[in-house]
């Protein structure tokens, strides 16, 4: 039996998006499914997002309706990147104006960055996400998070007594916070000259200030503009990160004062 030339090109293309599909899984590697918790744990970003629509770039638009983790805004519009060989989830273009749970990856959080959302993560419409918003739902808000917080402070010489030091606070200071390379928050001190980052993953930290003139940087990993410290954050852990700035001099630097875990 012959089947029409319109029918025959509708069962291609068909063919075709299964054999993209099953390409890009195999290329990932995917492996057995992280549970609810696992998924939740590692990703930066946990959201119920809308999909607007997917322009002719491959660019998804979302808008952000609720928040279970990371630093994103209700109400806001985001675009992220999808399909293509870089592992990434294809998002359903006869799903537009539905919602999908979406975990978010390790990329850099910003309402307005490209983000990348994993192929093998438990990102799904939230018509099949029952079992991950239930937990999600369930979550108490007192229940304790990661926490990387610390004091940004400027020394102050007395001109008239040279041993007269003191450090003062520096607000609306930028601390950049970056993790596995890549920037997830520029945070701003606040009057104190405090920062706080809570609710990142467990792993890794690098914790950079910007520069101030007058001042004199140590070089830093990656970088000779900016004093670069690593630190470790565990699940549920909490790490202190006070920065004081020295006057520029032959032998003064940045001074990284390094805390003890709470």
């Amino acid at each position: 039996m012959k089947l029409p030339f319109k029918h025959f090109i509708h069962l291609a293309a068909a063919l075709a998006v299964m054999v993209f599909s099953a390409n890009i899984v195999s290329a990932c590697k995917c492996g057995e499914k992280a549970t609810v918790e696992e998924e939740f744990a590692r990703s930066l970003g946990v959201a119920v997002l809308r999909l607007e629509s997917i322009d002719e770039n491959n660019s998804v638009h979302l808008s952000i309706e609720k928040v279970f983790k990371g630093y994103l805004t209700p109400g806001r519009e985001m675009v992220i990147r999808q399909g293509g060989e870089s592992c990434l989830y294809i998002f359903d273009k006869e799903k537009i104006g539905g919602s999908y749970l979406v975990y978010l990856g390790t990329m850099g959080l910003s309402d307005s960055a490209g983000f990348p959302v994993h192929a093998c993560s438990r990102t799904a419409p939230v018509a099949s996400a029952a079992l991950d918003l239930q937990y999600l739902e369930n979550l108490s808000p007192e229940r304790v998070k990661t926490r990387i917080y610390g004091r940004v402070t400027k020394q102050v010489v007395n001109p008239r007594d040279p041993g007269d030091i003191t450090y003062v606070p520096l607000p609306n200071h930028h601390v950049r916070i970056r993790v596995q390379d890549n920037l997830i928050k520029l945070i701003k001190t606040d009057e104190d000259g405090d920062y706080e980052f809570v609710d990142g993953p467990p792993g890794k930290y690098s914790i950079s200030a910007i520069p101030i003139d007058g001042f004199r940087y140590k070089e830093g990993k990656g970088s000779s503009i900016f004093d670069v410290l690593e630190i470790e954050v565990t699940a549920e852990g909490q790490v202190r990160q006070d920065i004081q700035f020295n006057p520029r001099g032959p032998a003064d630097k940045i001074n990284i004062v390094r805390r003890d875990r709470d």
